[in-house]
């Protein structure tokens, strides 16, 4: 009977045994199993730290050459009649004389474009000089630092001249719109 004893109690043993290292390999798979979630949460913090400083980065470079492009920006005229000016100064360095400028009466304040960002007016302007001057004075408006696009132009020969003619221009000039005021 002892020996049914002793054979009893040595299984007890070894299942407690067997139990006993079930449940540390259990223990260790779960270990490793966080260890592993671990791990995957640190690549993609470290993805997404990654991306961020790219971003970071990129917005940088952004702002640099939104910074340059808004730079001249500052110096828009915003005037109508200085830019009036501005178009005879400029007829002036391409040989070119204005015979009239005018603002188009129902743009006098200027329209609202490119969503509520900039005003827009037109200028009806009448020039005349040569062909080749007519040519540079266009060139000259739509290479100016001011946004500005010539809508439609007429040319017209001079029949009393060589090479001298009319042109009928209109213009559309974007002003920027001057931020509002914070009240402090």
């Amino acid at each position: 009977m002892r020996a049914k004893w002793l054979v009893l109690l040595s299984l007890v043993l070894v299942l407690v045994a067997v139990g006993a290292e079930r449940l540390t390999a259990w223990r260790v798979r779960k270990v490793i199993a966080r260890k592993d979630a671990l791990n995957s949460e640190l690549e993609a913090a470290s993805r997404r730290q990654i991306a961020s400083q790219s971003d970071s980065r990129r917005y940088k470079q952004i702002t640099s050459v939104a910074a340059e492009i808004a730079a001249p920006l500052k110096s828009y005229q915003t005037d109508p009649t200085q830019m009036l000016r501005w178009f005879a100064e400029a007829g002036v360095r391409s040989n070119v004389r204005l015979l009239s400028s005018k603002i188009n009466s129902s743009e006098r304040e200027g329209v609202l474009v490119a969503g509520g960002a900039y005003n827009r007016f037109r200028v009806e302007l009448d020039v005349e000089g040569e062909y080749a001057s007519l040519v540079r004075y266009v060139e000259r408006i739509e290479r100016a630092g001011q946004p500005m696009v010539v809508d439609s132009f007429s040319f017209f020969a001079d029949r009393s001249a060589n090479d001298s003619g009319k042109a009928k221009l209109h213009v559309s000039c974007l002003t920027p719109v001057p931020a509002p005021e914070s009240n402090k």
